[in-house]
């Protein structure tokens, strides 16, 4: 079943043990790195470097895990499949979605830091 929220936040609260400063930086910390990471997914997907994309999509995959971020992680999950299969054509259109997902995940980050400054 398709879980379309950026952001669990009673699950990310519980993976944080509770801790709402905890939860905030560790989403802050994905959104950060989130453009550089899909650079990585893409650059490996154009070289056909299906390592080193399992690699990087299985790291993203363990960082939405820890923020939970529903959305994105299903997305990865597909990536993953795709990556499994060495289908480039599948892979770009799961990655354009993992890129879609990232986004709003930013989208929502850069919400976040908006109210609290």
């Amino acid at each position: 079943h398709q879980d379309d929220r950026v952001r669990d936040d009673a699950q990310a609260l519980q993976i944080a043990g509770g801790n709402r400063d905890i939860a905030a930086q560790l989403f802050t910390k994905l959104a950060d790195e989130l453009p550089g990471t899909c650079g990585q997914l893409r650059d490996a997907l154009q070289a056909a470097d299906w390592e080193t994309l399992w690699e990087h999509a299985h790291r993203l995959r363990g960082a939405c895990a820890v923020c939970a971020t529903p959305a994105l992680l299903q997305a990865v999950d597909r990536l993953e499949a795709r990556i499994t299969d060495q289908a480039f054509a599948s892979a770009q259109q799961a990655l354009a979605a993992v890129e879609r997902e990232a986004q709003r995940v930013m989208e929502e980050a850069a919400r976040d830091s908006s109210i609290e400054a």
